[in-house]
This record gives C-alpha cells, structure tokens and sequence, in this order.
C-alpha cells in the first residue's frame, strides 16, 4: 500500500460569478435587510456587513477577493448570488505551460448563471465575474 507523506492540497481552478441588488417591496428577494436576519447572514462565508448609522455595506465577497457592494437599511429587499463553475482544465494552456485565469468570459457561465447577473445588473446592482485557484 502506498502511504502519502505531507500536505495534499485539494485547491482547483473554478470561474466565479457574483452579484447583488436591492429590490422593490414585494419582488423575490433573497433575504429582508434586518438585525436579525443580519446576524444569521454574517455565518454565510460569502457575505461581508459593515454598519454605519443604520445603514448597511453588504458585500458578496469572492474566492479570490473580487467583491461587489449594496447599500441597505432596514426592511429594505435584497437579492445577491454567488456561483462558481469550471476546472482546472478549462484554464490550462498546453502551448504556454500555464493556467490562464484572464481568458474567462462571461458567455463561459451557464445560462442560468447569466440570466442572473444580467438581472441583478438591470436591477441596478453590481456584478462581477471572474476565475482563479479557489483553494
């Protein structure tokens, strides 16, 4: 039996794709700006809160430290996501001997996933996309 001798990383490649936007009263929405719904949100490792008189900083945090930001009150809706997709060998370049994490796009996401940012951008939030080692 083989035995293996020090650290194994499980760290790959991934694209990610993130996003957030308030939402008129009444839309769907992810969750309601409050203190309580906010102290639940903050053990989500993709968001970050920061609180400034009763108004709020929420960002959706990526794996390689892209963010994007929505500023909230009380009650106010909110929508966010945040996806990753791809492997390791979708970056590779054989004739460079390199992973590329520049060439991703956004038609690279599936449908699905570009639906949503294309939402939450029409929605006048902030979105963005991107890829590298996600461990």
């Amino acid at each position: 039996m083989k035995h293996r001798n020090g650290f194994v990383s499980n760290s790959s490649s991934s694209s990610f794709i993130i996003g957030i936007a308030k939402v008129d009263v009444g839309a769907p929405c992810d969750f309601i700006v409050s203190r309580e719904v906010l102290s639940k949100l903050k053990l989500k490792w993709e968001l970050d809160f920061t609180e400034n008189n009763g108004e709020y900083t929420i960002d959706v945090v990526s794996f390689n430290g892209d963010y994007v930001s929505c500023k909230a009150t009380d009650g106010d809706r909110i929508i966010y996501m945040y996806e990753c997709e791809g492997a390791d060998s979708d970056f590779w370049e054989e004739d460079k001997g390199y992973y590329n994490y520049y060439k991703i796009e956004l038609s690279d996401f599936s449908k699905e996933n570009i639906e949503k940012y294309e939402k939450i951008l029409a929605l006048g939030g902030e979105a963005s996309y991107g890829a590298g080692r996600n461990g």
